[in-house]
């Protein structure tokens, strides 16, 4: 039976009252921005553009309005996906590099139709998982989905699914395992592992939905964006440096305990 590491939960709840406290209001799930989705876009050289993209930071909030208004719209042309995800993974600050951004970039079609079907309601979160997995870990060059690993992946089904598959990054799956006491998720490098299968994300999955009931947050969304904290270095947010300090202090924690 699963518990709760009481000390580490502790800890949790005394960043999440202290957020509620000295910053009521901001919604969590606003403290983190991401990056300029043109810039990020314009500095890959791929075949392909796309016009409609914003100049200036967004919150998850705004990313899921924009997403719920085009599914209601029903418009799914590959050039609207291909929007999708780019500003999916500007949000979560994917690097540039060759090995993650650029290949992202370039091999897109590898895995646009997962995308396309979870947006569709063809997917659901586990299977959209599992997709992505094989994508990933398929050893075919030709057709191996390229740059994106589960910290990204899992950003996918997040936005385009029903924000009950929810994000698995480095983050979120350090704050799981601290609370566990356990490493359930498998990290490599400090980085969550290619290796994890649909059952470890169910595991993930399961747990915050658990620590949603204990913390009697509102949703599973909000608790995710809990234990993903913010970054103290980067102030993505109108917050002050006070605040950021507050809003930031469960990353912190993660970072200085997480061994």
């Amino acid at each position: 039976m699963l518990e709760f590491n009481n000390q580490i939960l502790n800890k949790l709840k005394e960043c999440k009252n202290n957020i509620e406290h000295f910053i009521p209001s901001i919604k969590i799930g606003d403290i983190w921005r991401g990056t300029n989705t043109k810039n990020w876009f314009e500095y890959f050289d791929v075949d392909w553009d796309l016009s409609n993209l914003n100049i200036y930071p967004i919150n998850r909030y705004e990313l899921l309005k924009e997403i719920s208004q085009i599914k209601k719209n029903g418009n799914f042309d590959k050039f609207k996906i291909r929007e999708l995800i780019v500003k999916i993974f500007a949000w979560g600050g994917m690097s540039k590099r060759e090995t993650t951004g650029k290949l992202a970039m370039i091999h897109i079609d590898r895995y646009e139709d997962v995308c396309k079907n979870l947006l569709k309601n063809k997917l659901n979160n586990i299977s959209a998982f599992k997709e992505f997995y094989e994508l990933h870990n398929n050893n075919d060059k030709n057709s191996s989905m390229k740059g994106v690993g589960p910290a990204f992946y899992t950003k996918l089904i997040y936005f385009l699914g029903n924000q009950e598959g929810l994000i698995m990054d480095q983050w979120t799956a350090k704050s799981v395992n601290l609370l566990c006491n356990n490493k359930i998720i498998k990290l490599d490098s400090g980085y969550v592992s290619k290796r994890n299968k649909d059952n470890d994300y169910i595991a993930f999955i399961n747990i915050v939905k658990k620590l949603q009931i204990e913390l009697a947050m509102y949703s599973l969304s909000e608790t995710e964006a809990l234990i993903f904290s913010t970054s103290r270095k980067v102030n993505r947010t109108t917050l002050n440096s006070e605040q950021n300090l507050i809003a930031s202090e469960w990353r912190n924690f993660v970072i200085e305990n997480y061994k």
